[in-house]
């Protein structure tokens, strides 16, 4: 049985690591894409239903986020730290994509 060297796995992780971040960019790239495109009054509502519901998620997930790092504070006694914003953009546009095929399907897009 071979084992994998240390140079092999690094390159796993650095490829892994680029295929995940051009990822993430592409996604915010088509999540803005679709929000400055102009079309009828079916895709506005379908625009719509996905922003609202994508912002109330996003909402929640910082307040949770606030609520954790208040907590956090008081029972250990460390500052509260900043959300990373490429990370939160990433994931807010892989919710705003999952809503909006989920709309599309539903609504006809």
């Amino acid at each position: 049985m071979e084992t994998v060297s240390p140079s092999g796995m690094l390159l796993v992780f650095f490829l892994l690591f680029w295929v995940i971040f051009l990822g993430c960019l592409v996604s915010i790239a088509v999540m803005l894409y679709t929000l400055v495109r102009r079309g009828d009054e079916r895709r506005q509502e379908i625009l719509s239903k996905t922003c609202s519901h994508t912002f109330y998620i996003t909402v929640a997930m910082l307040m949770i986020d606030l609520v954790a790092g208040i907590i956090r504070n008081f029972a250990t006694g460390s500052h509260l730290e900043g959300i990373n914003p490429f990370v939160l953009l990433s994931v807010i546009s892989i919710l705003y994509a999952v809503h909006l095929k989920y709309y599309k399907t539903k609504l006809g897009g």
